[in-house]
């Protein structure tokens, strides 16, 4: 956590007391963008899928929103931890439309091979990367993935959307 805060920009402090407990708290960066509505922007709404996506995330709480976000826009899901898992769901599932991965995992393989590797095995299958790394991070720990597409997180549902149907009609 707390790399991710130091990376998005953010802070955090941590209190204990004993025999009361801790308290953290997380400072996040102000933003100026402005917050989408999918009620405010009908394109976006019709942009449904119904396509096969596997999404491979090692974070349990960010693949489960990623699921239900990619679930709620009408695309079928199915999910791994790594790579190895990812691996094992794509023989049993030939006719996925689009690997979601993490580029930095645990496990041994990285994002980036098993984007190679689904590549080689499934040929029509499309790639999105996503990463909370910066690029140069990038550089000492994993391959650049110069070949894909890469979903910087934190990612917006509007922005998942976004990137996934420029994978799917690219």
């Amino acid at each position: 956590v707390y790399g991710y805060m130091r990376q998005s920009g953010g802070a955090m402090h941590i209190e204990t007391e004993v025999g009361k407990g801790t308290t953290i708290y997380l400072f996040f960066p102000s933003s100026s963008d402005t917050l989408e509505r999918n009620a405010d922007n009908p394109e976006r709404m019709s942009q449904k899928g119904s396509e096969l996506i596997l999404v491979v995330e090692d974070q349990a709480e960010v693949m489960e929103l990623t699921s239900i976000v990619l679930k709620e826009a009408g695309y079928r899901v199915l999910t791994a931890t790594n790579a190895k898992e990812a691996m094992q769901v794509a023989e049993k599932n030939p006719k996925i439309d689009v690997l979601f991965s993490d580029i930095i995992m645990p496990g041994g393989m990285n994002g980036v091979t098993l984007a190679h590797e689904i590549a080689r095995m499934l040929p029509n299958t499309k790639i999105l990367l996503t990463t909370g790394y910066s690029e140069n991070t990038l550089d000492t720990v994993a391959s650049k993935p110069s070949r894909w597409p890469v979903l910087q997180k934190p990612y917006r549902p509007s922005s998942l959307m976004q990137a996934m149907r420029e994978t799917l009609d690219g």
